[in-house]
């Protein structure tokens, strides 16, 4: 299925998880996104806010490339992988030149680049990859705005994969993931909306 070439693209960055984790799998989003607000306003001056209301959508983006960070022969360390991510995420949910102009500068001062152009370019194609993914569920994107509202499924499509395999009835499991990802209190949309969106991805998968 069509899926099939989306999923492989998603596979080399995203970590492949339990299927009774999606709660668990969320709420790691939220607090991953606090760590991110934290090192940008203690480390380097740079107040993130958009992650006290938006932090588990953007972290479903930006996680994937923590673990690819770490799984990559990058060579830096934990405090420059922090502000690799935070250049990211100025880059892809920030519509501000100042901002990421003060965050790319302390890049060029800890010489690290190339190594940043390397985790934006596997962001750059995650973010395309899930765009097209949420197209062929009828779900366009226009803007920012409706990225970061669907962000945090991006870690969570092996869980939901995994899922249609076991299951017969995908309008009640569907019921029952939102549920799960509801009952996390970090995800900042509708019960109806996630319920139908979870549907289409269950049947898209299946």
């Amino acid at each position: 299925m069509d899926f099939l070439i989306t999923e492989s693209q998603f596979n080399y960055l995203v970590e492949n998880k339990d299927t009774d984790i999606i709660e668990k799998n969320i709420s790691e989003l939220e607090s991953f996104s606090k760590k991110i607000y934290s090192d940008a306003k203690r480390k380097f001056g740079i107040d993130l806010k958009l992650l006290l209301t938006w932090g588990t959508a953007v972290g479903g983006l930006v996680a994937p490339l923590d673990n690819f960070i770490k799984t990559s022969d990058l060579s830096v360390t934990d405090d420059q992988a922090s502000l690799i991510l935070i250049g990211i995420i100025t880059t892809l949910f920030f519509d501000n030149e100042e901002l990421f102009s003060k965050v790319y500068t302390k890049i060029k001062e800890e010489g690290i680049e190339k190594q940043f152009m390397t985790v934006l370019r596997k962001g750059q194609d995650l973010k395309k990859s899930f765009i097209n993914f949420l197209l062929s569920l009828n779900i366009s994107i226009n803007n920012i705005s409706g990225l970061i509202r669907y962000s945090f499924l991006i870690p969570i499509i092996s869980d939901l994969q995994n899922y249609v395999s076991d299951v017969s009835d995908v309008t009640e499991t569907a019921k029952m993931i939102s549920a799960r990802i509801l009952a996390s209190g970090a995800v900042l949309v509708s019960s109806d909306i996630l319920y139908q969106l979870i549907r289409r991805i269950l049947r898209k998968l299946s």
